[in-house]
């Protein structure tokens, strides 16, 4: 045998795994790599992750009171209902994966993720030209290879919770119902407490009311339908749970600080 040369071991290696550190029911809502002409949006508490790297600079996100710059030399991860607000000086070019995954992803905690870019300048135009399957799958390994470079402290241990199971159920039931009514007491009934105690942990978790989440919602709701869709407004109002379009636009003003078919023009390739 001659010296210096390194011989494998034989001893059989085993990765333990629990029904705790499964990836359950990871599904893809968006993904687009297009030139952002409005991004100036009030705070978002959003359900499902959301993924952020930027060709060129311009834009940004605050997130507890810390601004991060949004730069090609950085991915920024964001996990669910972390609040943050965003801006922009100037239109930018801008990709983003929004992901849902129930499960070990709920145990990171809540506060943006900023990673080295490493090689996304290079790889992401590339694999946004496939199509299909071979398109689906490098939006997969992309999120997973980031995924992999969550620091260990931002994962929650033992028995901690990224939001209270109770209110969990909460939010879940608004998302399922965005376009219909409904009445306080089934939320109270839904997280199994009183309305008083209900309104004070919804508002602990959330920094909000749940009437006040729930326009969020729909307000987050609408802007992908006039981004992403043909509808027209009085559908999306329909949609997003307003009588008509005229509550409906001035909720929509309200909120986002312009009408519903101007935010539509600014967001026209």
């Amino acid at each position: 045998m001659s010296k210096g040369k390194i011989f494998m071991s034989n001893r059989h290696i085993e990765a333990p795994f629990s029904s705790d550190s499964q990836l359950q029911e990871m599904k893809i809502l968006n993904c687009s790599f297009r030139k952002i002409k409005y991004w100036d949006y009030p705070d978002s508490w959003f359900r499902h992750w959301c993924f952020y790297w930027n060709a060129t600079e311009g834009a940004w996100i605050v997130s507890n009171g810390k601004k991060i710059d949004l730069t090609p030399d950085k991915v920024v991860l964001i996990p669910p209902f972390t609040p943050f607000a965003s801006g922009m000086e100037q239109p930018f070019n801008h990709f983003y994966i929004h992901f849902y995954s129930p499960g070990i992803l709920d145990r990171i905690r809540r506060t943006p993720v900023v990673l080295d870019a490493d090689n996304a300048a290079e790889t992401i135009p590339k694999m946004m030209k496939k199509k299909g399957i071979p398109l689906s799958l490098g939006i997969y390994a992309l999120l997973f290879g980031f995924l992999a470079k969550v620091p260990p402290a931002l994962c929650l241990q033992g028995t901690e919770e990224s939001i209270d199971p109770r209110i969990r159920k909460v939010v879940n039931l608004m998302y399922e119902h965005i376009n219909h009514p409904i009445d306080n007491h089934r939320f109270c009934r839904q997280a199994g407490l009183g309305i008083n105690e209900f309104y004070d942990l919804f508002k602990k978790e959330m920094h909000r009311t749940p009437r006040q989440y729930l326009v969020m919602l729909r307000m987050e709701h609408a802007s992908v339908l006039l981004r992403n869709s043909q509808h027209s407004i009085e559908e999306i109002a329909e949609n997003c749970g307003y009588a008509d379009r005229y509550h409906f636009s001035k909720a929509f003003r309200s909120y986002f600080g312009l009408p519903p078919a101007e935010f539509r023009k600014r967001h026209e390739p």
